[in-house]
């Protein structure tokens, strides 16, 4: 009853989706109005508040986690340097600068990382979102120091000798999966790969798109094999059972390979994007096949949907929907036209950005380009959270930077 239900939301929507979607421009100002510079260990540091509540949007420190955190300021560096890339602005550089000193500062001597910054600017060491780790928040970390290393290799060699040197630091957490390659676990009845990044597909993905940074920045034989094997973990863990929900779909843990869930699933963004840019990878072909797969029969199903937030089994949870799960679609399809040259691709993407702009069962603009706030989620069919923190407003412009290049 439940996947009928799906399906018969999906042809209700789709007579009423856009047809053209026009990319509005990157606005940094809320992303500014919700951050603060804070001297951590002698440096000024960027941080970016966490919430901010409407209607005034005054930033809200929350005194048990922390008022920010390495997730969010990681990928606000990540956004600030696509920005300054295509812009040649020098505010956003600065302003990425100072994010990634504030990552830096959050690596614990085994290279791990801690997440949250508490009010008294504190590192939180060990709340359950913020303990010493090489999963979450350490994978944007890589992502955001990679890029980081990538721009700056030329613009500050110091600058980037220093990004570069924390990279080493983590890397080997992510290597010590790596002799678990081609091995293999029974999970309710699916074979699933033993060597992801902590049994998930979505940290694994993260890592393989800061990885992809590194490589970018100084290719490396070893590097590019390394990466090579992580796709290959991305690729095989994957539902492949014609007339069921999750057909084409890369599952989010191998704990639980009937489940999905849309933020953090950037499976086919990373397989697409390791596979345009390890051009002479044997494995290249298989994992652009596995991205095809989701993006053909999984994003489809969930674009007729307007993106269910979770899907287990044959049931699917449709609410809140965030901009954090509708840029996974936005972003893979992305890749997969960069990768492939297939139009049908670049129309998926706008068509996955639409929700920003009203392509929602709320019919709500989601993105305002006055501000550069994204409201932080659809609660239900008619009703939409208006609040605007750091997570949502920066997935926004992450799906703006990567559509505007």
């Amino acid at each position: 009853m439940r996947t009928t239900a799906l399906f018969l939301l999906a042809g209700l929507v789709v007579a009423c989706g856009t047809t053209k979607v026009a990319v509005p421009e990157t606005n940094l100002s809320h992303a500014e109005h919700i951050s603060r510079t804070i001297s951590l260990d002698g440096e000024e540091v960027l941080t970016i508040w966490i919430y901010a509540e409407a209607p005034d949007y005054v930033p809200i420190t929350d005194d048990d986690e922390g008022y920010t955190c390495v997730d969010d300021t990681a990928r606000f560096a990540v956004v600030a340097l696509l920005n300054a890339e295509r812009t040649k602005d020098k505010k956003p550089e600065s302003m990425a600068r100072s994010a990634l000193l504030m990552v830096l500062k959050m690596q614990a001597e085994d290279g791990q990382f801690y997440n949250f910054i508490f009010p008294d600017l504190t590192i939180n060491r060990e709340g359950h979102t913020s303990y010493k780790d090489h999963g979450w928040w350490a994978g944007r970390a890589l992502w955001a120091l990679a890029a980081g290393y990538r721009f700056y290799q030329e613009r500050d060699p110091q600058f980037a000798a220093r990004l570069r040197e924390s990279v080493e630091k983590l890397l080997p957490w992510y290597d010590s999966y790596l002799d678990r390659h081609g091995e293999f676990d029974e999970v309710g009845g699916m074979r699933v790969p033993s060597w992801l990044v902590r049994g998930s597909s979505c940290m694994t993905s993260e890592a393989v798109l800061g990885l992809l940074e590194l490589y970018l920045a100084k290719p490396d034989d070893q590097l590019g094999a390394n990466i090579g094997k992580l796709c290959d973990g991305i690729a095989e863990f994957q539902v492949r059972t014609e007339g069921v929900l999750l057909h084409g779909a890369h599952p989010s843990n191998v704990e639980r390979p009937y489940d999905w869930h849309h933020w953090g699933s950037r499976q086919t963004m990373a397989l697409a994007r390791a596979a345009r840019i390890l051009k002479d990878h044997p494995n290249r072909e298989k994992w652009l096949e596995s991205a095809r797969l989701e993006a053909d029969t999984f994003f489809t199903m969930l674009l007729s949907s307007h993106v269910p937030e979770a899907i287990s089994g044959a049931a699917a949870k449709f609410y809140p929907q965030i901009a954090y799960g509708t840029n996974t679609l936005v972003l893979g399809a992305l890749e997969l036209f960069r990768a492939t040259g297939e139009e049908k691709y670049r129309k998926m993407a706008l068509k996955a950005f639409g929700w920003y702009l009203g392509d929602n069962p709320p019919r709500a603009k989601m993105y305002d380009e006055k501000t550069g706030r994204c409201f932080d989620g659809i609660i239900d069919a008619d009703k939409v959270n208006r609040n605007s923190g750091a997570e949502s407003t920066i997935e926004a412009l992450l799906a703006i930077e990567e559509l505007k290049r």
